[in-house]
């Protein structure tokens, strides 16, 4: 499990995962016959004896939304993949509600086998005492100091950075000073990206000089970065937890995300919760700028919650 990719929401989870668990029982990494086996469940049946315990994200697939945002195959691969992961599960652990009741729904498993388990954070990593080095990494990239707005995820269409480039853009034309600082990671379907760097990356019509972009930050430039926006924005269109949304509001940032899949019951009154459109991200950027007092009480919601 130490495979999965550090910069993917899956990677994170399993690397602060198993060594937490280490502290309650042995864990093993390998062949050795254990007394439990948990398994990401999105690699199929394992064909391993005895209990075995998956972790599944979500089973969004199937849905015109989420399939015509993927890879050719992705989902073809997948779903029964899970499906089998699911039959040979004796229990199941989930980050969100949501995610459960798709889970029943979807293979008509008993409620008592599907367990929610919310993901956690880093508290000693994501803090709100990095926001003046958010700040001073964005200087040092740009040469100038300027107020920002935040998206951190992968590049894959469904985390819908189109619609924060649109909100952006119409800050601009609103005379707000801010940039559009992106931490992307590759999109996880597909083995290369670098089709949607393009769109991802260019200058927001109409006014040079407001994307900036970092490559896999460290953990803690992560963290100040999302400390020292003044807003982070994951208007996704589908999302089975948002592990990204809720290291901002630890890190005490306002946060902004769509009202889809999980994000509103990770996020509850920590952060605002908008249609994932362009308009509705930018109106809700604009009350977070413009109303101060509201917006700390905000991101003091965010952290209790965090």
């Amino acid at each position: 499990m130490y495979e999965l990719p550090r910069h993917t929401g899956h990677g994170r989870v399993w690397t602060e995962t198993l060594p937490r668990l280490g502290q309650l029982a042995d864990v093993v990494v390998g062949d050795l016959a254990p007394d439990v086996w948990i398994m990401d469940g999105h690699n199929g049946d394992p064909d391993v004896q005895g209990p075995v315990v998956m972790v599944i994200y979500e089973v969004n697939w199937g849905t015109p939304d989420f399939d015509k945002d993927h890879a050719p195959g992705f989902v073809d691969g997948i779903a029964p993949a899970t499906e089998n992961a699911v039959r040979r599960a004796d229990h199941i652990v989930t980050g969100a509600t949501s995610s459960k009741l798709q889970i029943i729904e979807a293979y008509g498993v008993p409620a008592n086998r599907v367990h929610v388990v919310p993901f956690g954070v880093d508290l000693n990593v994501f803090h709100p005492k990095g926001r003046s080095t958010g700040s001073a990494l964005l200087r040092a990239r740009t040469g100038e100091a300027r107020p920002y707005v935040l998206f951190a995820a992968s590049l894959h269409p469904r985390k819908n950075l189109r619609a924060v480039r649109a909100a952006v853009t119409g800050l601009a034309k609103r005379g707000f000073p801010h940039v559009l600082v992106v931490v992307a990671a590759p999109a996880p379907d597909r083995q290369d990206s670098s089709d949607l760097e393009p769109e991802a990356f260019a200058e927001l019509p109409g006014y040079p000089g407001r994307v900036v972009r970092f490559v896999d930050p460290s953990d803690d430039d992560l963290a100040a970065l999302m400390a020292g926006a003044d807003a982070v924005c994951q208007p996704s269109t589908s999302e089975g937890f948002g592990l990204t949304v809720l290291e901002a509001m630890a890190a005490g940032g306002a946060v902004i995300v769509s009202n889809r899949g999980s994000l509103p019951e990770v996020v509850k009154r920590g952060g605002r919760v908008v249609d994932p459109t362009g308009e509705a991200v930018e109106y809700a950027l604009v009350d977070i700028l413009t109303h101060p007092g509201a917006t700390k009480r905000m991101r003091a919601r965010a952290l209790r919650r965090a």
